[in-house]
Order: C-alpha cells, then sequence, then structure tokens
C-alpha cells in the first residue's frame, strides 16, 4: 500500500495517476494466471471527483482517452496483455459500493481516501487480495485522530507493506511563489515533501514510457 499524504496542490495525485497506469500492468499477472478479465478499482468521492481528479489529468498527460459502458466502467489494454477492466467504487455513500461488492481486484487507486468511511476503505483493501496487488491512495492533512492518519500515515506499525510519502507544497514548482506564499498566511495545515520540476516531470514521463516499452 501506498499512501501519498500532505498539502493542497502538493502533486500527490499527480504521482499517483502515474503509478495507476503501471499498476493496471498486473493484466500481466493475470495472463500468467490464465485470468481473461483481470479488474482494477478507482475509487472517489463521487463520479465527478474521480473524472476531474484523475481520468481528466490521465488523459491529458498520456493522451489516453476512456470508453465507459452502462456501468461506467472502462477497460485498459496493454499489447499482448488482456484488457484490464477498470471498475469505479463512489465512496460518498454506501451505495456507491455495490459495484465492487463480490469483487476481486489486482489493485486499488482511492482519490481523497481521508473523505472515506474507515469501514469503505477496509472493504476496497480486502478485494485486491490477488498476488502484486496494492491500494494507492492519497490525501489532504487531516486532524490527528484521523484513523487514517493513526493507522497508516508514516507507518506507526511499522508495516513492510505500506509505504507512506509526506508531500511539500514549496517543492511543486509549476505553482506560482505568489500563489504558495498566499496558501502558507490562510491554511495552517501541515506541508509534506516530493520534488516537482518541468525537468522532474519530463524525466518522469521518459522513464515511465521506457519501462512500457522494454515490457511489450
Amino acid at each position: 500500500m501506498m499512501v501519498n499524504y500532505g498539502a493542497v496542490r502538493a502533486g500527490k495525485t499527480f504521482v499517483d495517476n502515474f503509478v495507476f497506469l503501471p499498476d493496471v500492468r498486473h493484466a500481466e499477472v493475470a495472463q500468467g494466471q490464465g485470468v481473461l478479465h483481470p479488474q482494477y478499482i478507482l475509487a472517489g468521492v463521487s463520479s465527478k471527483t474521480i473524472q476531474n481528479n484523475a481520468l481528466n489529468e490521465i488523459e491529458n498527460t498520456f493522451g489516453l482517452k476512456f470508453h465507459f459502458d452502462k456501468h461506467n466502467s472502462f477497460e485498459i489494454k496493454f499489447p499482448v496483455l488482456p484488457a484490464m477492466r477498470i471498475v469505479q467504487a463512489f465512496t460518498g455513500t454506501i451505495a456507491g459500493l455495490v459495484a465492487i461488492r463480490g469483487m476481486t481486484a489486482y489493485g486499488a487507486y482511492i482519490n481523497e481516501a481521508s473523505l472515506v468511511a474507515e469501514f469503505v476503505f477496509d472493504g476496497i483493501r480486502k478485494r485486491c487480495s490477488l498476488e502484486g496487488s496494492r491500494v494507492v491512495c492519497d490525501t489532504n492533512s487531516d486532524i490527528p485522530t484521523h484513523w487514517l492518519k493513526n493507522k497508516y500515515i508514516g507507518n506507526p506499525n511499522h508495516s513492510k507493506e505500506i509505504r507512506s510519502n509526506h508531500f511539500r507544497i514549496d517543492s511543486n514548482t509549476f505553482l506560482s511563489k505568489t500563489y504558495i506564499q498566499n496558501l502558507k498566511e490562510t491554511d495552517f495545515l501541515e506541508c509534506f515533501t516530493i520534488v516537482l520540476s518541468k525537468e522532474n516531470e519530463q524525466l518522469l514521463k521518459v522513464s515511465f514510457i521506457r519501462i512500457l516499452i522494454e515490457r511489450q
């Protein structure tokens, strides 16, 4: 499990979106297991937040276009691999979890995890039981008593299965200095660290593309 947490606009979702596509390549594992229709969970508060925070950004970054079925699911397919079916789960209401009831997944991407009820979060995690699967999520800072902070952020129990990454707004060089200063003066939430510059973005894109090519 990977938890990206910290300041607003610090680049957490940007990183999650880059991680999402390589995780979808777990279709390679599914192929070795003889699974013809592997599935992956994409979760967020609502259809709108998933579209705005994740799918639009992924389309813009990688030039992809998603085609949704009547259940709001879609497929991502890499050459010579079975298509991975992406099932959306809306965590804003209990009814939104009906889509993944009884489902077995090769992983999950949970946007705005701090807005998810703990039992809903646990339900998504438990669906990711197949070999190589993992949960990736992002969250802004929350109160010290929040269950996500107590159990996962900072990995307080030193689990080998949890990695948490701390983001700071200063490291996102796409933002203007004026915006950063204004946010600091009006927002007391603690920030976290990751280096995001245009050079690093390009390096990340090149590395990602190279990984995909080398695995074909």
